[in-house]
């Protein structure tokens, strides 16, 4: 979101300037929203310009083959994977989501007192 505000202000350099002072980037849930290409080639730049200097922590619900529908160009997404995977760690887990787990045992209790009600 901050990186489109910045595109409709003409801020970017200074967003730019912001986002490589930072020792740590974390983008949590990248894929929950798609890119356009503009937006895409924008953040390729951004992450482009860390690579290899600082730290990022990319997480995701989509697996890397699954990365064409964020970005919606299949040279783009093989670019901006290329430079994610460049000297990284990938941690692929697997498993159920804890919030659907969640609201199942939520939703059990409601059952619960309403029988008791």
């Amino acid at each position: 979101i901050e990186l489109k505000e910045a595109m409709s202000a003409n801020q970017i350099t200074a967003y730019k300037k912001k986002f490589e002072s930072y020792d740590l980037v974390i983008l949590d849930e990248l894929g929950y929203c798609t890119f356009d290409v503009q937006a895409g080639e924008i953040l390729f730049n951004l992450l482009s310009s860390r690579n290899e200097h600082k730290s990022m922590i990319i997480t995701s619900n989509l697996v890397l083959d699954q990365w064409n529908e964020i970005f919606r160009d299949q040279l783009l997404t093989g670019a901006i994977i290329d430079r994610l995977t460049n000297l990284s760690y990938l941690v692929n887990m697997t498993g159920s989501s804890y919030r659907i787990q969640q609201t199942k045992e939520w939703i059990q209790k409601r059952k619960e007192a309403a029988v008791l009600n």
